[in-house]
Order: structure tokens, then C-alpha cells, then sequence
């Protein structure tokens, strides 16, 4: 399962990228590399900036704060994915507007800072690399679309799907194992299935007994990464 990202979607990324840079002089006053540390957040709720954060490594949290006043991971960028600016979503604002979104670097993260005037005039006249950015801001609401539908699952199935959503996005294949990143502890996992921290703590340790996890401390390790029944 690709859940974001696949090598056709990082190719156009990157072509998109290198024709911002070479499309005009003034591509370096528009285009910044940025880094944050673990935590950092980079984009804060009913932030107006108008800019496109690009993730060049490293992994981030699309978050919201609950009436509880605690933040609730609503989904996550890896690399080469893209967090739009609201203002891309007209037609949505004031649904986006009851939902106020921030994004957390969940690791040390590098990222472009894009100016989203400058993109779009720029992509106005490349049909191609237009509808890839529109094509991308899509799979950005369906990556939330897809983790609300797999909190209809039961608990464990539920755990299950999200494991391999999770190693299908940003696992890093180690032999025949795939090794999430740290940033995706118990306290994160029970965020995106929407469950208590309990709850996952006796599915991965039922899933260690079953030689599907090697432990269930970070970084989670998937011994057997199709582990789900087809």
C-alpha cells in the first residue's frame, strides 16, 4: 500500500522543484531551506503565513487541539509531501476555520519554505506541474480522509492498518523488516487511531508475542510488514 508518497510522486517534486529555481532569478528570495528541532512548531493555529512547506526529511504532525486543550495528531508528512496553506482551500475555509490545524516537526526536520504567490504564478503557465500541486494538496485531505475511515475498524484491526499505513508512509526497509521513525511512539499511535494509550499498549505487545513487532519500544520494528490478511 502507498499511502502518500511513491517514487512517481517524489520524481514530480522534484521537477516542480528545480523548475521554481530555474523559472526565475528571484526563485532564492521565495524558496528558503528551513530546519526545526523535534517539537518546533512550525505553522501555528489560524497562522495567515501563505506559504507551502515542503519536507525534505525528517517527519511532521498535522495536529488539532481538542476541547480538552490537548493536541490530537489528525495526520502526518513525510518526506517529499507537501503542507498547503489554507488559503489553497477556498472552498473549505470555513470548514478548516471550526478545525484550527497547526504543524509540529515530530522530528528534526528540513524542509522548503515556498512562497505560495510565487508558486502559483509561476505554475500558472505549466499545466503539468499545476495539476501535480493541486493533485498534492488532494492526497494532503486524503491522507485525513483515509485515517478517519480506519477508525471504523475494531480496536485491533484498527492498530493493525494504521501500523502498515504507517511503514507504507515513512517506514525504512531494514532487510525484511521495516523500522518506523521514533517520532511514532504509543502516545502518537493512540492519537491517529483515536483510542487510549492502554489500548495500544496491550495490541503491541500482543503483536510482540505473535513475531509481528520486535518490542514495543521505539523505534517500532515490523518483523513482518505484510502481517495483514489481503
Amino acid at each position: 500500500m502507498n499511502f502518500v508518497d511513491d517514487q512517481s510522486a517524489t520524481l514530480k517534486m522534484q521537477e516542480l522543484l528545480n523548475y521554481l529555481y530555474t523559472s526565475s532569478d528571484l526563485a532564492t528570495r521565495y524558496i528558503q531551506e528551513v530546519s526545526f528541532q523535534k517539537n518546533d512548531i512550525i505553522v501555528e493555529p489560524n497562522d495567515s503565513s501563505n506559504f507551502f512547506y515542503l519536507v525534505q526529511s525528517g517527519v511532521a504532525f498535522v495536529e488539532a487541539w481538542t476541547e480538552s486543550n490537548e493536541r490530537e495528531v489528525l495526520y502526518f508528512l513525510t518526506s517529499n509531501q507537501l503542507y498547503s496553506p489554507e488559503s489553497l482551500y477556498d472552498d473549505f475555509k470555513g470548514y478548516l476555520n471550526l478545525f484550527p490545524r497547526q504543524l509540529r516537526a515530530a522530528s528534526d526536520l528540513s524542509a522548503y519554505k515556498i512562497d505560495c504567490d510565487f508558486m502559483m504564478d509561476h505554475l500558472y503557465a505549466q499545466p503539468k506541474h499545476l495539476n501535480f500541486l493541486f493533485l498534492t494538496a488532494l492526497r494532503e485531505l486524503s491522507s485525513a480522509q483515509l485515517i478517519f475511515h480506519i477508525h471504523k475498524f475494531p480496536t485491533e484491526e484498527r492498530i493493525d492498518r494504521m501500523l502498515q499505513v504507517i511503514a507504507s508512509a515513512s517506514g525504512e526497509q531494514a532487510s525484511e523488516s521495516v523500522l518506523l521513525p521514533s517520532a511514532i511512539n504509543q502516545s502518537v499511535l493512540a492519537s491517529l487511531c483515536g483510542l487510549s494509550q492502554s489500548a495500544i499498549s496491550i495490541r503491541l505487545k500482543k503483536l510482540v508475542k505473535e513475531g509481528i513487532l520486535s518490542s514495543t519500544h521505539t523505534p517500532l520494528q515490523i518483523l513482518k510488514p505484510n502481517f495483514l490478511p489481503h
